[in-house]
């Protein structure tokens, strides 16, 4: 994350809407970055954080369905999909925008079972150039 403040700080004085969810919502969680946000917040770009996603304390555990704000900030826990909450907030991000600029994947798509949000966030870009 440490990489992406200067990125989300410079991109907060110049676009609409940012949307932080995959493992940078984990970093601001764990990391404590609400004054981080907060601060950027008070710039053009409207931050918003996905409300919700597949938790779980690694990889190989079975994930929950957790709500962002309730993931426990001391525990172990990481969210390693988005989830359907947040998916219909994406959604209507992409139909309220005409340019999307997406830095990373949704979740560790590299594990099936953490794949559908990335996947599901492709065809929605592709619907939405289609339509």
């Amino acid at each position: 994350m440490d990489d992406k403040l200067a990125l989300l700080k410079n991109l907060s004085q110049k676009v609409d809407t940012i949307y932080i969810t995959g493992g940078n919502i984990n970093s601001i969680i764990k990391s404590k970055m609400e004054s981080f946000i907060k601060d950027i917040s008070s710039n053009k770009a409207s931050i918003i954080l996905m409300e919700d996603g597949l938790a779980a304390n690694n990889l190989d555990d079975f994930p929950t369905l957790k709500d962002t704000y309730s993931l426990s900030k001391q525990g172990s826990e990481c969210f390693f999909d988005i989830g359907l909450k947040s998916l219909n907030t994406l959604q209507n991000l992409i139909n309220k925008h005409s340019i999307i600029f997406w830095n990373g994947t949704l979740g560790v798509v590299e594990d099936e079972k953490y794949s559908s949000g990335s996947e599901l966030c492709v065809k929605m870009l592709q619907d939405s150039i289609n339509n």
